[in-house]
């Protein structure tokens, strides 16, 4: 079970992360990003962000992902320091991205019980 501190400062990361994708980056209006979750390691030094895309245009959603997470990776250190410059915290921890796949394993699984329900 997180601890309360943990917990508060997973929150405001988040907030803070979605603040500078909003104002930094410049993501093409096709593609849907959502940052899901936030997770903090124990000792406060590292912490993942969980990024949910969908893509509203034709191009493959793993286009998108991919252009995402490269873009995120390769900006990570600016991450941190904006994280650091924003926030009074003592140790600034090391951003990493990962894609979040559980909306959409969330709709396959509510599309299998639509059509369950409607054979029956």
């Amino acid at each position: 079970m997180k601890g309360w501190r943990s917990q508060r400062l997973s929150k405001q990361l988040r907030r803070e992360i979605n603040e500078i994708i909003k104002s930094d980056f410049q993501i093409p209006e096709s593609i849907i990003l959502t940052v899901t979750d936030v997770t903090i390691s124990k000792d406060f030094r590292s912490c993942k962000v969980f990024l949910s895309i969908f893509s509203c245009e034709d191009e493959s959603i793993e286009d998108a992902e991919k252009y995402i997470l490269e873009l995120f990776t390769q900006k990570a250190g600016y991450f941190k320091y904006i994280i650091g410059k924003h926030m009074r915290i003592k140790k600034i921890p090391n951003v990493s991205f990962v894609i979040d796949h559980t909306p959409k394993k969330a709709a396959e699984v509510f599309d299998i019980l639509d059509r369950i329900s409607k054979s029956k």
